[in-house]
C-alpha cells in the first residue's frame, strides 16, 4: 500500500535519521515531475537533506533589540567577534562555525558571488562586518545581505554546533523585526536573552509563542545583573518566571548572567569572574546539552522543518488544482 511522504513523516520516530532520509528521497521524486512552480520547495527539501547530512546543529541567540546578544555570543567564544554597541547594531543573521582560523562569507539575495574575507587583525575583522551585518554600515540592508557565514576555532563549535548572531525585535527597524522572525525556521534550539531594562514585555512575549512553536529546545537568560543587587536580582527572576511559566508548561529554569563581565573575563584569563558572571553555569549546561540531547532535538527541530515543508507544498498543489477545476 503506497503511503504519501506526509503519512510516513506522521509515523517516522525523530530519532530515525533512516527513516527522515528516506522521506526526503521520496518527497523529492515527486517534486521532479513537477515544474518549475514547485523549485523553491525543492530547494528547501534539499537544503534540509544537506543539513541532515551534515548534522550541523544551529543554536540561535533570539530576544528584543539591546539585549546583549551578541555580547553573550563574544563570551561564549571568548572574542570580541562580533560588533557591539549602545544603538541597535546586528541587522543580518550572522552564523559562526567552526574552522581552524577566522574567516568570513558573505552571501547576498541578489546575483552576486559571495565575498570572502580573511582578516589579518581584530580591528579588520570588526570593520568588515560592521560593513554587512549592522544598521550602520548597511541600513536597511542595502546591500541585499542575505546572510554572513563566520568561521571561528572555539572548542564549543567543534562539537557540530553552529551558533547564530539575529537582529533584535522591537527597535525603529521594522525589517530587523521581519528578519527575526524569518530566521527562525533555520534554527533548531535558541537562548532566549531577556534583561531588566526593562524587564519582558509583550512583544518578547510574542515573539517566544512563536518561537516556542517552532523549535524544540529553549533556554532561558536574564543578562545585564552586573547593573542589579542582589534584592534586585532576585525580584527580576522571580517577575521573569512568573511572566514564562504559561508558555513553558511550568516555571522554566532561567540563568542570570553578566555577558559583558563574562567577556571580560574570559579575554584576561580571570577564571573566578568567569565563575561569578554566570556565564561559566551557561557554558557548562550547553555542554551538557550538546552531549546528552542534541541529536535528539536536531532530528526532532529538522522533521518539524520536514512537515512543514511538505504542508506547504500539498497546499500548493491544492490551490493549483482547484484553479484548474474552475
Amino acid at each position: 500500500m503506497y503511503e504519501s511522504p506526509q503519512e510516513k513523516l506522521e509515523q517516522n520516530d525523530p530519532d530515525n535519521k533512516v527513516g527522515l532520509i528516506e522521506i526526503l528521497n521520496q518527497a523529492q521524486a515527486h517534486l521532479d515531475c513537477l515544474d518549475d512552480d514547485y523549485s523553491a520547495g525543492q530547494s528547501e527539501l534539499e537544503s534540509l537533506q544537506n543539513r541532515l547530512a551534515s548534522g550541523q546543529f544551529r543554536l540561535a541567540v533570539l530576544g528584543q533589540f539591546k539585549r546583549g546578544k551578541s555580547t553573550l555570543l563574544n563570551a561564549l567564544l571568548g572574542d570580541k567577534l562580533l560588533p557591539t554597541d549602545i544603538l541597535p547594531v546586528t541587522a543580518i543573521p550572522t552564523f559562526i562555525g567552526a574552522a581552524e582560523n577566522v574567516d568570513v562569507l558573505v552571501n547576498f539575495d541578489i546575483e552576486a558571488d559571495p565575498v570572502r574575507f580573511i582578516p589579518s587583525s581584530d580591528q579588520s575583522l570588526r570593520d568588515f562586518l560592521v560593513d554587512y551585518v549592522t544598521e550602520e554600515g548597511n541600513p536597511n540592508n542595502q546591500r541585499q545581505v542575505k546572510r554572513v557565514e563566520i568561521g571561528h576555532p572555539s572548542a564549543m563549535l567543534k562539537q557540530g554546533v553552529v551558533l547564530i548572531d539575529t537582529p533584535g525585535i522591537g527597535s525603529t527597524h521594522k525589517h530587523n523585526t521581519e528578519v527575526a522572525y524569518q530566521v527562525l525556521p533555520q534554527c533548531d534550539a535558541a537562548l532566549f536573552l531577556v534583561s531588566p531594562d526593562p524587564p519582558i514585555t509583550e512583544i518578547e512575549l510574542d515573539y517566544l509563542k512563536e518561537i516556542r512553536q517552532r523549535l524544540p529546545q529553549t533556554f532561558f537568560i536574564l543578562n545585564k545583573i552586573d547593573f542589579l543587587d542582589e534584592q534586585e536580582k532576585t525580584a527580576s527572576l522571580k517577575f521573569l518566571a512568573d511572566q514564562l511559566a504559561p508558555l513553558c508548561d511550568g516555571i522554566p529554569l532561567v540563568l542570570a548572567v553578566s555577558a559583558r563581565n563574562g567577556l571580560n573575563a574570559r579575554l584576561s584569563g580571570d577564571v573566578d569572574g568567569w565563575k561569578s558572571s554566570g556565564m561559566h553555569q551557561v557554558e557548562q549546561n550547553l555542554i551538557d546539552f550538546f552531549a546528552r540531547e542534541k541529536q535528539q532535538i536536531f532530528q526532532e527541530s529538522l522533521q518539524r522543518r520536514i512537515s512543514d515543508q511538505l504542508n506547504d507544498i500539498v497546499m500548493q498543489l491544492e490551490l493549483s488544482l482547484r484553479a484548474l477545476l474552475l
